[in-house]
């Protein structure tokens, strides 16, 4: 059994604590040659009591070996708290300033790590190793200033990523479907209908998706016959929202087979007029689609998928050339290895046509996840490679 507890800081961007000067060299020529320079003052507001982040976890776990070693065991939990967060807080641009640095809430992140590893076959020329993962996290965003309503943490102040009180980390807000309100002051699932039969849009955004995963599993196979190695792993992701423009692109304009039917036919809207009664509002296919299914008219929950999906993530097949051939060499082993990546992937919550991966992201290598606009396409990947030690 094993506990620890460990501390440390995070010291943010440099200059967010000081005015700064920008200056640019060449910014162009005038017609006669002379090179124009230019100074300008930054539109971030210094914040001189900027504090540092301060992040402790805690944890605890249990690791053990059983049946003569053939299975092992790895269980954690750990709780993870970041206080003084250090966010961009937007300013009115009427003070001078477009944005401050700021010292706001805390992040709380807690979850639980499972190894587990079985030796099926164990003798001279065979070994097959059965390997598992299983991660499960939660985050909690507490402690906001009281007129702070909410962060971005990315995307655009309009749709995007948020930190807001009481919330998971990264929620997704949007413009949304105006949802029908019941006599009794119940809201339901059913949406509302114009006179022109088009899905009515909120005037402000709400919350419509949480990024963060349910659980993530991975399953790791590893066949060895003496010199031969072969190796295959599969993740699978359960849950998690992702708001994507491509699978809806795709749609909305009748580009894949998703909409393979007879677009002469008129179309019903699934929902309920102003007044709770069924929609009857004909429309054309068209309309329904790219008005309402495209993701640009302001009704991005249309678009927000589940990010569900099953990856096979690589697949690796090793040859390790014998001792006694390479013995009159200078290498101690040498080992010839091809492999492949991300060869098959399913997700069957996302339009089964559009074949949009919902790993893909356009924030790049960060923190955060569940906004896509029109990226590319991830790709598969093979490749071979020669291993040596000396």
């Amino acid at each position: 059994m094993r506990t620890g507890y460990s501390t440390s800081a995070n010291f943010g961007r440099p200059f967010a604590t000081r005015a700064v000067l920008n200056i640019g060299t060449n910014v162009f020529e005038d017609r006669v040659g002379t090179v124009i320079n230019s100074n300008s003052i930054s539109d971030r507001l210094p914040n001189p009591n900027l504090k540092p982040e301060l992040l402790k976890e805690y944890e605890i776990g249990i690791e053990g070996k059983f049946f003569s070693s053939r299975l092992n065991l790895d269980l954690t939990f750990y709780r993870r708290i970041a206080s003084n967060q250090i966010l961009d807080r937007e300013l009115d641009p009427s003070t001078g300033f477009t944005v401050t640095t700021i010292n706001a809430g805390s992040v709380r992140n807690q979850g639980i790590e499972l190894a587990l590893g079985y030796t099926v076959i164990k003798s001279k020329n065979w070994r097959w190793q059965l390997d598992g993962n299983y991660t499960l996290y939660r985050s909690l965003v507490y402690d906001l200033p009281k007129d702070v309503k909410q962060i971005v943490v990315g995307g655009f102040t309009n749709e995007g990523l948020f930190a807001m009180e009481g919330q998971p980390l990264g929620v997704i807000q949007a413009n949304y479907t105006r949802k029908y309100t019941d006599p009794s002051g119940k809201q339901t699932n059913a949406r509302i209908v114009d006179a022109n039969g088009d899905y009515v849009s909120n005037p402000e955004i709400g919350i419509i998706g949480n990024p963060i995963p349910d659980y993530k599993l991975t399953g790791i196979s590893t066949l060895d016959y003496k010199a031969i190695s072969f190796r295959m792993q599969w993740d699978y992701t359960k849950g998690g929202d992702i708001l994507a423009y491509t699978p809806g692109t795709l749609v909305g304009r009748g580009l894949t087979k998703d909409t393979d039917f007879d677009r002469e036919l008129p179309l019903i809207l699934p929902g309920v007029k102003a007044d709770g009664t069924p929609n009857d509002i004909q429309i054309s296919a068209s309309r329904a689609y790219f008005n309402n299914y495209s993701g640009f008219f302001g009704m991005q929950d249309l678009i927000t998928y589940d990010a569900t999906v099953i990856r096979l993530r690589e697949v690796s097949l090793a040859y390790t050339l014998p001792a006694k051939v390479i013995k009159k060499t200078p290498f101690g082993t040498l080992q010839i290895v091809f492999s492949g990546q991300n060869l098959f992937y399913y997700a069957p919550n996302i339009p089964k046509y559009t074949r949009f991966d919902p790993e893909t992201s356009s924030l790049g290598v960060s923190n955060v996840r569940g906004l896509e606009y029109l990226s590319g396409p991830t790709s598969k990947r093979y490749g071979a490679s020669i291993r040596l030690t000396f």
